[in-house]
């Protein structure tokens, strides 16, 4: 039972409870988007769909080559575009990368390439032990030859000058070291960085 101070209360309380019934008969009438299939608070007489996102949504549904044409037909803008702005944001694009790393496709995006490594590896001819390409790495004075900076023997990875996936030897004579981000800039083009460090430190050699 609702006690008021006056009979103007009580009729505002009256209405609102009647309002608010009202309100709730109204809500219950309403249609579901049917994209994500959340119930209408309200709509207007022209409205679908409960967002912009629901729609966009929609129209990629009703036409699911039209954004892929549209981008055949600027590809090559569009990757200019992405690659300016991955130098121009650096920290941006590694951020994203961590993300992606962290989920579960990214975790077998990994192990799948990490897979492929390891099998072009056994299968390549040649081989070299740690101790040669720590060796290495003691004559380029733990220089990174692609970006010139100097860096702890951990940080420096190996990589194939003549990448495996191309015919490459796992011989030493086909390895330099690099750091993590010169290697992953590199992927799978033949570049040999080595003749730039080699005015540089009289004692560095190569079979």
């Amino acid at each position: 039972m609702h006690w008021y101070c006056s009979k103007f209360c009580k009729a505002k309380g009256h209405q609102q409870r009647t309002r608010g019934a009202k309100r709730a008969a109204f809500r219950a009438t309403l249609p579901a988007c049917p994209i994500c299939q959340r119930q209408f608070d309200h709509r207007r007489k022209d409205q679908v769909y409960c967002s912009g996102a629901c729609s966009s949504r929609a129209d990629r549904l009703k036409h699911p080559d039209r954004d892929h044409q549209l981008y055949l037909k600027n590809r090559v803008e569009r990757l200019v575009q992405a690659r300016e702005y991955q130098l121009a944001h650096p920290e941006v694009h590694k951020a994203a990368n961590e993300r992606y790393e962290k989920t579960e496709n990214g975790q077998q995006s990994r192990h799948k390439s990490r897979k492929a490594y390891r099998a072009r590896k056994f299968a390549a001819p040649g081989s070299h032990t740690r101790a040669q390409f720590l060796d290495l790495v003691r004559r380029f004075d733990n220089f990174c030859p692609a970006c010139g900076e100097q860096f702890l023997t951990g940080q420096l990875e190996e990589d194939h000058i003549v990448p495996l996936s191309r015919g490459g030897s796992d011989d030493i004579s086909n390895i330099q070291p690099l750091c993590k981000s010169c290697n992953s800039r590199k992927r799978d083009r033949m570049m040999d960085y080595r003749p730039k460090v080699q005015e540089r430190f009289d004692n560095l050699y190569f079979h």
